[in-house]
């Protein structure tokens, strides 16, 4: 029996107070968006739409690519609550101490968990490098205990946001370091059981750490319950996941990503005009998107193995500008 259906009652739109006609909009585009695989909407802890296409089911898991971002800030509120680690100004050179300082940047001792949370390490990095993500992610060779934690530093700690997935795998490597366990078992234990997610895997990096990254693959219904947790200022049926001041925290900006859109501890935010909302966001159209003012989680699914950025990038802005928002002004 799947729980998310007791969890999440299903509802209509009009039922949660959401223009039926607009709404309506939103659906018909979301279905004619040629990559689609997933799409789905709740309002106030209600279910009100739930699609799926190309033979994709319920059960159907996705690789959510950068969506792993984010539920790794997650799991570093837990180790932090848990005492797992003191606090984000930590150094991360304390968490490292076999690696030699002869082969690491001067300035990589100024650099603290919160610098890696929030995109500000300063480390040399191009995610806009297709030859350089594809050798990090599909090279088989890379590993963030060493590749990552010995680039060179361009920028002051702190000074400047570039958008970094291998800092968010030598986090991830961190944590499992820290908490003298692999990150896999303190995640089932702390966030999916708790939340009652079962069916998932989740990539190593050729050293064996679980990426913080892009590896992990899910049910769309499961991404819906991280970003209901969220909304819920971390708490899941009458227990505390994570601390509120966590999320909190998370989910407003900590750093000017760009003109639109600021990014908080693993999460992107945009808070610049109403509708305020933050979002999970993967290579390609993998979305949670909360928007709190109004109650609504918003998940996408989109296939991505292959595509070009550009291409990937048009996914993502023709799911948000064709749906999304459409969604979003159907709350009355």
């Amino acid at each position: 029996m799947d729980s998310s259906v007791d969890y999440f009652p299903k509802s209509t739109p009009a039922q949660q107070q959401m223009d039926p006609a607009l709404f309506a909009q939103a659906a018909k585009s979301a279905a004619d968006l040629p990559n689609l695989y997933s799409y789905l909407v709740l309002r106030n802890g209600h279910l009100v739409h739930e699609y799926y296409a190309q033979d994709n089911t319920r059960s159907t898991k996705h690789h959510i690519r950068s969506i792993t971002k984010s539920i790794t800030s997650i799991l570093t509120g837990i180790a932090i609550d848990q005492g797992i680690i003191k606090h984000v100004d930590q150094r991360i050179l304390d968490y490292f101490p076999q690696v030699p300082t002869d082969t690491i940047d001067s300035k990589v001792k100024d650099i603290t968990l919160e610098h890696l949370l929030t995109m500000t390490s300063g480390f040399a990095w191009d995610e806009g490098s297709e030859e350089a993500v594809v050798e990090w992610f599909f090279g088989g060779k890379q590993v963030a205990i060493t590749d990552s934690l010995t680039r060179s530093v361009e920028h002051e700690p702190g000074s400047h946001f570039n958008y970094d997935s291998p800092s968010a795998d030598l986090l991830a490597t961190l944590l499992a370091i820290a908490m003298q366990n692999d990150l896999c078992r303190f995640a089932i234990q702390h966030l999916f059981n708790p939340l009652d997610i079962h069916d998932f895997e989740w990539e190593r990096d050729p050293a064996g750490y679980y990426r913080g990254s892009a590896g992990l693959v899910m049910r769309p219904i499961d991404l819906a319950k991280i970003g209901q947790l969220t909304l819920q200022n971390g708490q899941w049926q009458e227990q505390q996941i994570v601390s509120k001041e966590w999320v909190e925290q998370s989910v407003v900006t900590q750093a000017i990503a760009n003109q639109e859109s600021g990014y908080g501890r693993l999460w992107w935010v945009k808070e610049n005009e109403p509708p305020r909302f933050y979002a999970a966001v993967g290579y390609g159209g993998q979305f949670i998107t909360v928007a709190p003012e109004q109650q609504i989680i918003i998940v996408a699914i989109h296939e991505w193995w292959d595509l070009p950025s550009g291409s990937a990038g048009k996914q993502s802005t023709d799911f948000n500008s064709q749906v999304l928002t459409k969604v979003l002004e159907s709350a009355i």
